[in-house]
């Protein structure tokens, strides 16, 4: 395993209940967060950068509440077909399991 490197950050659609999710790309890994509200505190939050790495809960930052984690050799990202209201729908389906996620890219 070598260095893990951030690629892309991007907010999503959840398709079945339309919640809004931020994702962050590693070369390694797909992490699947949520925008936390300004003076929220969970005690067992998890925050995050843009880049992945853990943050202070302290000053105006960006927070993310930890969804989940999908490591990419675990994974097999398809596009999907678009729907009626929803668009640009691409799924992951986890491979030792077959869950499946359907997101939407917001754009």
């Amino acid at each position: 395993p070598g260095e893990r490197l951030f690629i892309r950050e991007g907010a999503v659609l959840e398709a079945k209940t339309s919640k809004q999710r931020t994702i962050f790309l590693f070369n390694d890994m797909l992490i699947v967060t949520q925008a936390m509200k300004p003076n929220r505190r969970h005690s067992a939050q998890v925050l995050l950068s843009p880049r992945g790495s853990p943050i202070s809960p302290r000053g105006n930052q960006s927070k993310y509440k930890f969804k989940t984690k999908y490591y990419i050799e675990e994974i097999v990202v398809e596009e999907e077909k678009d729907e009626d209201v929803i668009k640009n729908i691409f799924s992951i389906t986890v491979k030792s399991t077959l869950k499946k996620l359907h997101l939407a890219v917001i754009s």
